[in-house]
């Protein structure tokens, strides 16, 4: 289980306010990044982990097994995501599909809305990292799926998303792009 010190937690979410809230991204942990999000009184941390490849150059590249003899290789530069609801302790607990943020009908379209502006706000800032992977089953990847796959969002947005479709199951995988970018081609 992750704890974050009473120090991180002021420094994280110290200008937090508002019904849904974007914090800036941060680098305070070997390996990943964060940005906080609060959606009401609950806040969440999204981390973007760094491939262990770019942290260590002599590790290998990971590659995901997406059928019985069929590997998918992703850029260099992607990121595997995690989502995290903070308790007042700075506890992190890993969202899974039954949490209430999914399904509730006041917070959950604000949730939504933190989670995608904070995705499209990274890669603005960051367009070499186009590819995401989360570990996500049943209501969780579904949840994933209809709020950063979804084209009327985004597009308000100004981005385009396409969901990889040779991942199942275990993993969920897309790609996120600034709308004036071709997808295929990036």
């Amino acid at each position: 289980m992750l704890n974050l010190s009473e120090s991180h937690l002021n420094a994280l979410y110290k200008k937090a306010e508002g019904e849904a809230w974007n914090g800036l991204l941060s680098y305070f942990m070997k390996g990943a990044e964060h940005i906080p999000l609060q959606v009401g009184s609950t806040r969440i941390l999204l981390e973007l982990v760094i491939p262990a490849h770019i942290m260590d150059p002599q590790s290998e590249p990971k590659y995901y097994i997406v059928d019985k003899d069929e590997l998918f290789l992703l850029r260099r530069d992607h990121r595997e995501l995690r989502v995290y609801k903070v308790n007042d302790f700075g506890v992190l607990e890993m969202m899974h599909g039954d949490d209430e943020l999914l399904t509730d009908a006041a917070l959950g379209p604000a949730f939504r809305s933190v989670l995608r502006k904070a995705l499209c706000d990274y890669v603005a800032k960051n367009p070499v990292t186009s590819q995401f992977v989360i570990e996500a089953k049943e209501n969780f990847a579904q949840f994933i799926f209809t709020t950063l796959i979804n084209d009327e969002f985004l597009n308000a947005l100004g981005f385009t998303a396409r969901k990889i479709e040779e991942f199942s199951e275990k993993y969920f995988a897309f790609e996120l792009f600034p709308s004036y970018l071709p997808v295929n081609t990036y």
